[in-house]
């Protein structure tokens, strides 16, 4: 039976001497529209597809502090961004009985992938469905060898709307259940135990946490995962021609959790121990495309990792952490020696899962840490890399285009919620001096203040003091005046 890790948990990484401390803000946060009033939840995977375009699964029920107590009639919303992420608008996807929506990757706007399954695992059966109309319908595309009752159907990948790859854990035939199609999921090719090479020795046929990495060339990896103490996991799976053969190498991390690829020859992959507290994380690191692996673990290992990704085409890994509780503190990391050493770019923002499109443009799903938080999306904001402690030149040596790309052209305002009890988040892009006021209705400021701005700030309020009513939130720039409507209940 396959082991969920309990979501919301991170580590205080500023304690570690392999990690330096930067103030900064990685990410910006998103609520997701279209949520029943009330409704709490979290997003806990995307698919990012460019700076304009992203979606997102998400939970929908109770957050105990030990798990989800999932509402199973409203957990299979699917949430979507065609604007980088400015707003993001939630459809209710059609899951039968107690279904949910656990994997979903797209190829653009209108043309995406989920997989769903029984969160119970009993025998109602995995399925993956197709979209072509951004959402607004579904169709069944599961292969037919797939058994409702031993199935259990993990990631896909589709390079274009003909060609995918559909992967699954051993229903009990000694491998994975792999199919793969060439138009789009009509028909499906099941690819036989045989087409693995160095699979033999393998126990645990498990896909490592619902992680698979890709390039557009036709190239597949993933790995398996397992708890420890058995360490059945930890085997590297790679395919260069669309997953129809596999080679398979033993990186001995005795389980793995997710794995990213710089370029076709360097790698990192990460697992992590969640059995007891502390929890662990083990790092390795490949150079030869998977053939080799060497231990990089750092020597205070007592973290564990939300998601590790590199962002395309540069040197840059991301890393997001969790640790011994379930609020915090949250940390997101990044190497530029390919997970050698580390350095804290954001230390105050949850970050359930990420990920980053072809073109550098990155997203992330808030991790729900009690039991209030509507949905939200994040998106990253690359001015981090180059606040680091590497200094300015870190991002421009390494990919000199991803800051211009992803900032904002103008000042731009996010508050969140905008009907509020007590905290107000306030998150502002602007270059330069900002006045700040929150007017009442008869246009009298109850709060003033004034900051300095270089590219994203979080904005600190003392709401507390405010009465309950209508106020407008209202930010003067040298340019422009930015405000927003807020209720305080």
């Amino acid at each position: 039976m396959r082991n969920f890790h309990s979501l919301g948990l991170s580590v205080a990484l500023l304690l570690f001497p392999i990690f330096a401390q930067a103030q900064s803000l990685a990410w910006q946060r998103t609520p997701v529209t279209g949520i029943p009033n009330r409704e709490i939840g979290e997003m806990h995977k995307l698919y990012a597809v460019d700076a304009s375009v992203c979606w997102g699964l998400m939970y929908l029920g109770d957050y105990s502090g030990q798990g989800w107590n999932l509402n199973f009639q409203r957990s299979g919303h699917i949430a979507r961004t065609t604007d980088g992420g400015q707003t993001w608008q939630s459809t209710n996807f059609p899951t039968r009985r107690t279904e949910f929506t656990w994997f979903i990757t797209a190829l653009n706007a209108r043309e995406a992938f989920v997989i769903t399954g029984d969160y119970s695992e009993t025998a109602t059966g995995a399925h993956l469905y197709s979209t072509k109309n951004g959402g607004q319908s579904w169709k069944d595309i599961t292969p037919p060898g797939v058994s409702p009752s031993s199935s259990y159907l993990d990631v896909a990948h589709f390079w274009d709307a003909n060609k995918g790859v559909l992967i699954g854990d051993d229903p009990g035939t000694g491998c994975f259940e792999i199919y793969t199609t060439t138009n789009g999921g009509d028909t499906w090719t099941a690819v036989p135990c045989s087409n693995f090479v160095g699979d033999a020795a393998v126990q645990q046929r498990i896909v490592g946490y619902y992680d698979i990495f890709t390039t557009p060339d036709g190239n597949v990896y993933f790995t398996n995962y397992d708890n420890p103490p058995s360490n059945l996991g930890g085997y590297f799976y790679k395919s260069t021609d669309f997953g129809r053969t596999w080679r398979v190498t033993n990186t001995g991390m005795g389980a793995a959790d997710y794995v990213t690829f710089r370029n076709k020859q360097v790698g990192v992959m990460c697992a992590g121990d969640f059995q007891g507290l502390p929890f662990k994380t083990k790092l390795v690191r490949t150079r030869d495309g998977g053939a080799t692996w060497s231990d990089i673990t750092p020597a205070n290992n007592n973290f564990a990792m939300y998601d590790l990704d590199y962002i395309p085409n540069t040197s840059i890994l991301l890393a997001t952490t969790r640790a011994q509780n379930d609020i915090g503190p949250f940390s997101t990391l990044m190497s530029t020696d390919d997970g050698t050493t580390w350095r804290v770019i954001d230390n105050s923002t949850a970050v359930a899962n990420m990920g980053f499109g072809s073109d550098g443009a990155g997203y992330g799903c808030l991790a729900q840490t009690n039991r209030s938080v509507r949905p939200t999306m994040l998106r990253f904001n690359p001015q981090s890399l180059q606040n680091s402690a590497y200094g300015d030149n870190a991002v421009v040596q390494t990919s000199p285009d991803i800051v211009k790309l992803l900032q904002p052209k103008e000042a731009q305002l996010n508050v969140y919620p905008t009907l509020f009890t007590d905290e107000l988040n306030v998150e502002l892009f602007a270059e330069g001096n900002a006045k700040i006021e929150v007017v009442d209705i008869t246009g009298r400021a109850i709060i003033q203040q004034q900051t300095y701005n270089q590219g994203w700030s979080r904005i600190n309020l003392p709401t507390a003091t405010l009465q309950t009513g209508t106020y407008i939130l209202r930010i003067r720039l040298k340019e422009k005046v930015l405000q927003q409507k807020i209720v305080k209940q």
